[in-house]
């Protein structure tokens, strides 16, 4: 028996197993924060995110009810800025223009450029434009501390896509809100977002990005409800995102 031929082989297998093992205990280690920081370096890296100073931007909101049939056509602009934080939002109705605005000193909403002050309007259109913000600019804004994340591992999203699930919630109340966020176990983009309501259930998909910002952004969107089974249901809404304006610090 040729001892050197033995020791190279046995040499060349603890080789084979001690790869196979670091590559294993990587996996092993990955949570939720690890993975939101893999998907946000595929999504442009951390400090293109911290070099917007301000966006701009269209999003078309198209509502189908459960045959398939137009409900609903919105158009809105959005602006989101930073040094100093804002968000600004227009959109038009059959009764008139809207304009909100909300920063740190409060939150102001007109309608044809006189102000209101209905303290149930002004409720909604803080819940809208902090929604606006939440969805534009993940996968970003799960870096927030506010946010209680948990890392599920690895599923098959619809039986046919394999991601990493993680579950993101902001308070302890049972009303709140409940998200659920699925990135690829590639690359880590971030391709569908559910969310639990009180009332019902919503899977939505990031069809496709855009090119301009080099952030990867969304640029359409499909919103689908979910039955009891937290299968598709219907196709409930449809987003699409044009950037119009980008500023950089």
């Amino acid at each position: 028996m040729n001892l050197f031929h033995v020791f190279k082989t046995f040499t060349k297998f603890i080789l084979i197993v001690s790869i196979a093992w670091i590559f294993s205990d990587c996996e092993s280690e990955l949570n939720a924060e690890k993975i939101i920081q893999k998907s946000i370096k595929f999504h442009g890296g951390l400090m293109s995110w911290k070099s917007i100073s301000s966006i701009s931007y269209i999003k078309q909101i198209t509502l189908l009810d459960s045959k398939g049939n137009l409900e609903q056509e919105i158009s809105q602009k959005i602006t989101h800025g930073w040094n100093p934080t804002f968000t600004e939002m227009e959109w038009k109705k059959p009764e008139g223009n809207y304009r909100a605005f909300k920063d740190q000193s409060g939150i102001k909403l007109f309608k044809n450029n006189e102000i209101l002050k209905n303290s149930v309007l002004l409720k909604q259109t803080k819940k809208n434009l902090d929604g606006a913000l939440y969805v534009f600019w993940q996968p970003y804004k799960l870096l927030d501390k506010k946010a209680k994340l948990e890392y599920f591992g690895e599923e098959s999203l619809l039986d046919s896509i394999s991601v990493h699930k993680i579950k993101v919630s902001y308070k302890a109340s049972n009303d709140d809100d409940i998200w659920y966020y699925y990135f690829d176990t590639i690359d880590f983009r971030l391709i569908a977002t559910r969310v639990d309501h009180k009332e019902r259930k919503s899977l939505i998909f990031n069809e496709t990005v855009e090119s301009k910002t080099g952030l990867y952004l969304n640029e359409t969107r499909k919103s689908y409800f979910l039955d009891s089974l937290e299968k598709i249901s219907y196709l409930r809404a449809v987003y699409t995102y044009e950037i119009k304006r980008l500023i950089k610090n």
